[in-house]
């Protein structure tokens, strides 16, 4: 997890994301699972449910709302969090992303379309990097129990 985390964090650093540490949280996401084919899965539901929730957050902000409306949303946002994660990460991540942005919206003068970007690009980008850690990794330890077996059979 820590090798994930430093290289996507690192790559996207060199490359000028403002939000380079979305990049690391996203490697996160890709090297969690008990094999290959959930933390692979993980990763592509990070970055669907990442999608879909910059597109929300952009036409929630794309109106200008007060400041109130936008921490009512977010509370709201914060409680599906909550209800959704467990059953389906994809949809949590929907909530999570639209709590983050509004949270760093109203901290930021940083316009929102760079905000929007961000998110998008460095969880895509960390998603990808840990999910290809993940399938390295799952070669090589495939790789080695068919060795073990082949040098002593019926060993595992």
């Amino acid at each position: 997890m820590a090798v994930a985390v430093f290289i996507a964090g690192s790559v996207a650093y060199t490359f000028g994301g403002n939000h380079w540490y979305w990049a690391s949280l996203g490697a996160i996401a890709a090297v969690i699972g008990m094999n290959t084919y959930a933390r692979v899965s993980r990763a592509i539901q990070r970055c669907v449910g990442t999608c879909v929730g910059v597109l929300l957050t952009g036409a929630i902000v794309m109106f200008d709302p007060p400041i109130w409306l936008i921490l009512l949303v977010a509370v709201a946002s914060q409680f599906c969090i909550e209800m959704v994660i467990l059953r389906h990460y994809a949809v949590g991540m929907i909530f999570m992303t639209v709590t983050a942005l509004l949270m760093v919206h109203l901290g930021s003068a940083e316009p929102v379309s760079s905000l929007l970007i961000d998110r998008l690009s460095m969880t895509v980008l960390g998603a990808a990097l840990g999910a290809l850690q993940s399938i390295l990794i799952g070669l090589l330890v495939n790789r080695r129990a068919a060795l073990t077996e082949q040098r002593y059979p019926g060993a595992r």
